[in-house]
């Protein structure tokens, strides 16, 4: 399918506490996947998650609490699934009440445009499906990068833009790019577009 619109902006959405705030399930999650996999207490409110991709939170995380480097990584891949299965059970069935205010009204209005709308988040694939399965956000993004796919935000960023020219056919430039949420990373980001 091959799209043209001169006007076409790509409109990136971060998820979290942008579209939704859904602290309080990550923060369960978090803990309860870190003392089953390191046996220890780890908030993810203990530390500075703003801007920062999955990989990234946890790292600081297992930092803080003194797991060393070696066993962080022999465990990295068992504390995600761990964290992502924790998520998935504690997300109420309907979390529409953790859509922000105008959120939804937003990608409504957008959806009605020629932009292109995608999502990036340092989330998981299935607590990203969750999520959507919970506020039926999902039916606004053409496509999604999440944490598990990028070691920063701003390689997410890239990806995005890079997947977008290869669905649209043509050049983002930076005056095309709107980014909405993480904007500390994201106006880093527009000067390297």
């Amino acid at each position: 399918m091959l799209y043209f619109y001169s006007e076409m902006k790509l409109v990136i959405f971060d998820l979290d506490q942008t579209l939704v705030d859904l602290l309080s399930v990550y923060d369960e999650a978090k803990e309860k996947s870190f003392r089953k996999v390191f046996g220890i207490d780890a908030r993810l409110s203990k530390v500075d998650f703003a801007d920062r991709s999955l990989s990234e939170n946890s790292v600081e995380l297992a930092r803080i609490k003194s797991v060393s480097e070696k066993v962080f990584r022999e465990k990295r891949h068992q504390l995600l699934e761990n964290y992502e299965m924790f998520f998935v059970e504690s997300i109420p069935k309907d979390a529409s009440r953790y859509i922000l205010p105008g959120a939804k009204e937003l990608l409504e209005r957008l959806s009605k445009t020629d932009n292109l709308i995608v999502l990036y988040t340092s989330n998981s694939p299935g607590i990203v499906d969750s999520v959507f399965k919970a506020t039926d956000l999902g039916k606004y993004f053409k496509f999604s990068f999440y944490g598990t796919q990028a070691e920063t935000r701003a390689d997410m960023i890239r990806q995005a833009v890079e997947k977008a020219k290869e669905l649209i056919g043509r050049e983002f430039e930076s005056k095309d790019i709107v980014i909405i949420g993480g904007l500390h990373q994201g106006c880093r980001m527009r000067q390297t577009v």
